[in-house]
């Protein structure tokens, strides 16, 4: 079908490694594929630097701006749907302690309240993308 199901990276830090890395779409409970790699990538409406003024507007002076710099950055995983829909908006890891419990707290709502994105394709056709969003901390 011509898809690669996989691909090789190669690590270059102190010793070359090899390392074969899956790229193939995972299937939902709904048994719908969802890219993590699709050949087009979904955006946020107007891009990154939209993005980072959208999160900016939303969660004020909690986050970095970019010419601050990084304390603590918290990851939030969402899925961009074939329309562009966020769903699915989840931590993608644990939060440490010291981090007060309302700040990953508004860092999901502000992913949850994201606009539609434009998004992914494969074969130019709009597909389901899984998304790791960053957002950095003062």
């Amino acid at each position: 079908d011509g898809l690669n199901k996989s691909d090789t990276l190669i690590d270059l830090d102190q010793k070359m490694r090899v390392r074969t890395v899956d790229l193939a779409p995972l299937i939902d409970e709904q048994g719908n594929a969802v890219f993590l790699v699709p050949e087009v990538s979904p955006v946020f409406p107007g891009g990154p630097d939209s993005m980072q003024d959208y999160l900016q507007n939303f969660l004020g002076n909690i986050i970095a701006g970019p010419n601050e710099g990084v304390q603590n950055t918290v990851y939030i995983k969402l899925v961009v749907q074939t329309d562009g829909s966020v769903n699915e908006v989840a931590p993608a890891q644990s939060f440490p302690d010291w981090i007060p419990a309302d700040i990953p707290q508004h860092c999901l709502e502000a992913v949850q309240q994201m606009p539609s994105w434009t998004p992914g394709q494969y074969r130019g056709r709009p597909v389901k993308v899984a998304v790791l969003v960053d957002i950095g901390l003062k």
